[in-house]
């Protein structure tokens, strides 16, 4: 049995008691499983303080889809629309930002995606310049260690659902 996503052409052939044989093609079409997800999921970095843009698509499920922050924050002066759009402008603050965004489809199934911006610093300045000199503070974002774990814990109490 085919286990690739596709069309998949192959022949039936019967044999009767009598010996007589008949043969025919046919088509199997493998399909995606339906699971919901979310794509793209990485995101590109931005540069501080220039403007930057995202969009996320739904895969699988049942459109219309919904998408929202669930855990973590976005890096200050960004937003992330229902439609799936993250945009704003980057802050001054290099750094890592991990954060989960849950898709949501028509049919009341969702998913979670761990993700994370990588914040750089604009060209011409070190991080300790463009952080004030000597802050390593990153805002209010979570290390990616523990977004995964609070991801993994709200799995559990969320299992997935299928359209």
């Amino acid at each position: 049995m085919p286990l690739k996503v596709g069309r998949h052409s192959f022949v039936v052939a019967v044999l009767d008691q009598a010996g007589s044989t008949d043969n025919t093609n046919l088509i199997l079409e493998v399909r995606g499983d339906g699971q919901l997800s979310l794509n793209p999921t990485s995101l590109p970095a931005c540069t501080a303080e220039n403007s930057y843009q995202s969009q996320f698509q739904g895969v699988g499920g049942t459109a219309p889809y919904s998408f929202s922050v669930a855990s973590g924050e976005l890096p200050a002066g960004l937003n992330l629309s229902t439609e799936g759009l993250i945009m704003g402008t980057c802050p001054k603050e290099p750094g890592v930002y991990a954060f989960a965004v849950q898709i949501a489809d028509g049919a009341g199934a969702t998913s979670l995606e761990p993700l994370s911006i990588e914040v750089k610093a604009a060209e011409g300045l070190s991080s300790n310049e463009s952080s004030g000199g000597c802050s390593t503070h990153r805002g209010n974002s979570l290390s990616p260690m523990i977004l995964l774990a609070l991801v993994a814990l709200w799995r559990r109490k969320h299992p997935r659902t299928k359209g």
